[in-house]
């Protein structure tokens, strides 16, 4: 439930027909009330509806001391985002190359 309503959140319209009183972070589990909070940031900031993989990238510039477990629960907690897939793989060869030497 807490998902769809997030990805609900994305869409400028919704948003704005229910920002506020009307969907409070308290409604949120901890991680999902991060994820909200940056969809709130996106929305002030862009005035737009938002993508998934928008959100994550701001999510992950926001906080930049999270784990890789952590990344992959936030992966999990954001439908249809097409960089999913992609995290364990490129985000490890970016950060650590030596590891990947043979």
């Amino acid at each position: 439930m807490e998902v769809s309503m997030l990805r609900s959140l994305m869409d400028k319209g919704f948003y704005d027909d229910h920002r506020g009183a009307k969907c409070p972070d308290r409604l949120f589990s901890s991680d999902n009330r991060k994820i909200k909070q940056t969809i709130d940031k996106a929305m002030d900031h862009y005035n737009r509806s938002v993508t998934p993989d928008e959100v994550q990238a701001l999510f992950v510039s926001g906080n930049p001391t999270m784990t890789t477990a952590q990344k992959t629960g936030f992966d999990s907690s954001l439908p249809n985002s097409s960089v999913r897939s992609r995290w364990a793989t490129t985000s490890h060869r970016r950060c650590c190359p030596s590891c990947f030497r043979r």
